[in-house]
């Protein structure tokens, strides 16, 4: 910073901590007018006085001077001293160090999207304000706003006892600039205390979405914390609160009995009422239990989902243009369709496994499905023959599923495995597919 900066800055803030602007002048004049005023008479006051100097109103000035650099030194101390830390999360998170004036002094990306965020951006030495407004914009123009997006300010001061209020008063400044660019956004804020920003330490994770993702994982186990780092806070909330519509106090407590997590007592729940209504005997609770919560998960979503029609050629060009595959294009409508809210191109960020505990938690609030009791089995010459042997309805929405992943395997060999197993096979193809994709 060179002399000229040093300057202004010092003029443009003096007020706060320089002397009254008329004591100020009073002193000047004083010793202006006494500076080198030569003696008239030889008086005790003349010894303080060497070569026609007044020592006295050198003293003054001195002290005046003196004020001035005291009163820079503490300026600049505060100006380069950190006060707060802001975070602002979307799914890019950032960090933004401010100074005693609320000047930004730092900018930091927690993770990769942070860093491709503030690439361009100048916001050093810039207000809070303008430096959060700025951002805003920039998330608008690289689409990480969609309608109903969630916006997550938090922060972190020792010092700052006003904290709580200035971020208030942040998320209001948003508010009103999403407005003005025609968007409705959710603006959640908090404060963060130092353990909770000890946690998030080389973690690329801001304190607040760790916290998120640790409330989303207590509610569903089966979640990848990984994955969750690099979901779009949206997604995290969401989730959440999908969860907690449907986790009532009764499911958790039977959840404890069972000895096993909230997320998967539903899930056996739910199944086994499903396998009930369409007739399927041979899916007990012990078998359930024994696997893991995602294979459950795309257990749930074999049986509600219609096999039956191959996508049409509309879903395949709608697949490439979103660049997902096929099958998670179809589960993104399915759950758009529990939830219109929802985004396209949020859900399309989201792991095929992510998508599957959305589409459990907004389908378990849905009254039953009604079901048919039996399969209508066709009439004439088309009717199967009775002296073949038929496959358990719940293996074969399994298989029709498998082999629509993978059409080389064999149908007969596939009969023969037990359900878990062909679940797990599904869960294999599943993944592979979507890393293919």
């Amino acid at each position: 910073m060179n002399k000229n900066k040093i300057e202004d800055m010092f003029l443009q803030n003096s007020a706060d901590f320089a002397p009254d602007k008329g004591l100020k002048e009073q002193i000047i004049a004083r010793a202006q007018a006494t500076a080198f005023e030569a003696p008239t008479k030889k008086s005790a006051e003349d010894k303080r006085l060497l070569g026609g100097v007044n020592y006295k109103g050198l003293a003054l000035i001195a002290c005046c001077l003196l004020i001035m650099v005291s009163g820079l030194s503490t300026y600049l101390g505060l100006a380069n001293q950190n006060y707060a830390t802001y975070y602002l999360d979307v799914n890019p998170s950032i960090e933004l160090v401010v100074n005693r004036f609320g000047k930004v002094r730092r900018v930091n990306e927690v993770n990769e999207d942070g860093a491709v965020l503030i690439k361009d951006l100048d916001l050093k030495g810039k207000s809070l304000e303008e430096a959060t407004t700025l951002t805003i914009l920039e998330l608008e123009r690289q689409d990480y706003l969609p309608e109903g997006a969630v916006v997550a300010i938090s922060g972190y001061s020792k010092k700052d006892k006003h904290l709580e209020e200035k971020i208030s008063a942040l998320t209001k400044k948003i508010e009103e600039k999403a407005t003005s660019l025609g968007k409705h956004l959710e603006i959640i804020f908090t404060t963060l205390t130092k353990e909770q920003v000890d946690n998030a330490k080389d973690k690329n994770v801001s304190p607040y979405k760790l916290d998120l993702i640790a409330q989303l994982t207590q509610l569903d186990d089966s979640q990848s914390v990984d994955e969750l780092i690099n979901s779009s806070i949206t997604a995290i909330v969401g989730t959440i609160d999908a969860w907690q519509d449907v986790l009532t106090q009764d499911v958790i407590q039977s959840a404890q009995s069972e000895n096993i997590s909230p997320s998967k007592y539903l899930l056996v729940s739910s199944i086994l009422q499903t396998a009930e209504a369409i007739g399927l005997t041979n899916v007990t609770k012990q078998q359930l239990l024994e696997m893991s919560v995602a294979d459950l998960k795309t257990f749930y979503y074999t049986m509600l989902s219609d096999f039956d029609n191959a996508p049409s050629e509309e879903d395949i060009l709608a697949a490439q243009k979103l660049n997902v595959s096929v099958n998670k294009y179809l589960l993104i409508q399915e759950i758009i369709k529990l939830d219109p809210a929802l985004d396209e191109k949020d859900l399309a960020k989201q792991s095929y496994m992510q998508l599957l505990s959305r589409y459990f938690a907004l389908s378990s609030k849905l009254p039953p499905k009604d079901y048919p009791s039996e399969p209508n089995k066709p009439d004439g010459p088309d009717r199967p023959d009775d002296s073949q042997p038929e496959i358990d309805p719940a293996k074969l929405v399994i298989i029709d599923s498998i082999l629509a992943l993978d059409p080389t395997l064999d149908k007969t060999q596939l009969a023969e495995k037990s359900i878990p197993e062909l679940v797990a096979i599904l869960a294999q193809l599943t993944i592979e597919n979507q890393t293919n994709n």
